[in-house]
């Protein structure tokens, strides 16, 4: 069977869906040049399915078994809305049962061993941790979502506010220690991945990021080389998928972003170059390095940070060496020759940071990039306050809380900021 996948871009509100099947490979369900004229929404999705309509999509066999979903659908995510509505379910007391162990086992997960994990891995690799300001886990139900998520707003000084990590349970399952879901992509890395942009959000300018960039870190603090191989396949293989991974990077702004595979891959790749040409410039911690510099100085954006701790001038002066001069095609297809991307398929490392493949450091593969910790605690985080969500699956959020302190201390500028999505694309062949 096949699972529906919606994810929402960082830079627009544009919707994309896939179906991701069992072996794998996505099917575009997308008319990215057909949108609703008030929310900017695509919704070619409509013609393709009739409805949307949770019963007449191809969900994995064991949800169906399990939960019996409503017609009425939740309002998925979109641009400008910070707290998503739960799906509407009906009255069968085995779903309610259902749901709820369900929601619980992956805040078991998320307390006992993927969040704090996660703040652990991020310290270490990229020297970066949260400021003690909120982060609420939100769980979603809805079997068509993405896997995760994290939404926020952005303030005057260029950082995230009200962040919130969206969970989508169905999706997420199995919902089993230490790594949960489905290899390549387990749990623990995706929620890793999200908390990168919650992190990255609360210490510098992040919306002053290029997305490329954000999504880029994002990936680069686990590796992605499965998703690569899987891309240069796509691609054709070769030069030629090499030159299709690289020239995606487009000009280097959010203009030409586009959330699908073939874009992260991009990202990662470039981001990856990025650190090695850091360390060659005397800068031995790479991408760590950048990263300290942004958070050292939080109104920078990522031409002046580039202009300290590289030999590029700005982003342009990076783009050119990598797109235009073609560099990027060349980094990545020594990388191909080599075996490194075949190697992850075959459970080998999977290019991160600090891995074997990026940095001969140990072999983290799928299964071991995110350490296992499982240390069972109500407070996994020692640098955001987790508000938990309530695990009645009759009961709506609330979503309403106080600022903390350095949210009233810089109030969102109501004229300025912009809600914001940031999505985890999963799309990589098995």
């Amino acid at each position: 069977m096949a699972v529906l996948i919606q994810k929402f871009s960082k830079t627009s509100t544009r919707m994309e869906t896939s179906i991701r099947n069992k072996d794998g490979s996505s099917d575009s369900l997308l008319n990215q040049n057909k949108q609703d004229s008030n929310t900017g929404q695509d919704f070619d999705l409509k013609e393709k399915l009739n409805s949307v309509d949770a019963v007449t999509l191809e969900i994995p066999e064991n949800i169906i078994k399990q939960h019996q979903i409503s017609t009425q659908q939740s309002t998925a995510i979109q641009e400008g809305r910070s707290s998503p509505q739960r799906e509407t379910v009906n009255s069968n007391p085995s779903f309610a049962l259902s749901l709820a162990q369900d929601d619980q086992n992956i805040i078991n997960c998320l307390k006992d061993d993927w969040l704090e994990e996660a703040e652990d891995v991020i310290s270490q690799r990229y020297g970066l941790t949260g400021d003690g300001s909120d982060l609420s886990v939100v769980l979603e139900n809805n079997p068509e979502a993405y896997l995760a998520s994290t939404n926020f707003e952005f303030g005057s000084d260029g950082k995230a506010y009200n962040e919130s990590l969206h969970v989508v349970v169905p999706t997420a399952l199995p919902s089993t220690l230490p790594n949960g879901g489905e290899a390549p992509n387990y749990d623990d890395r995706v929620i890793t991945h999200e908390m990168v942009h919650a992190i990255m959000g609360r210490t510098m300018n992040f919306e002053s990021l290029p997305t490329w960039f954000a999504e880029g870190t994002a990936e680069f603090i686990h590796g992605a080389d499965e998703r690569v191989a899987t891309d240069l396949s796509r691609k054709g293989g070769g030069i030629e998928g090499a030159a299709a991974i690289q020239n995606a990077l487009g000009d280097g702004t959010n203009n030409t972003w586009v959330s699908d595979s073939l874009h992260y891959s991009a990202a990662t790749m470039a981001v990856r170059y990025l650190h090695k040409q850091i360390e060659a410039a005397g800068h031995s911690g790479g991408i760590k390095d950048l990263l300290t510099n942004l958070k050292n100085n939080p109104t920078e954006n990522l031409d002046q940070a580039l202009s300290h701790v590289s030999n590029y001038a700005n982003t342009h002066a990076f783009i050119t060496d990598y797109v235009t001069n073609g560099n990027g095609e060349k980094f990545i297809h020594n990388l191909d020759i080599a075996g490194e991307f075949q190697n992850a398929v075959n459970d080998g490392d999977t290019g991160g940071i600090g891995g074997e493949a990026a940095d001969n450091g140990p072999v983290r593969t799928a299964k071991s990039v995110i350490p296992d910790i499982y240390d069972p605690t109500n407070t996994p985080l020692k640098h955001f306050h987790v508000i938990w969500p309530a695990l009645d699956p009759n009961i709506a959020y609330n979503t309403q809380k106080q600022l903390s302190t350095n949210q009233k201390n810089n109030p969102l500028n109501s004229k300025a900021f912009k809600s914001k999505t940031l999505g985890t694309h999963i799309d990589v062949a098995k």
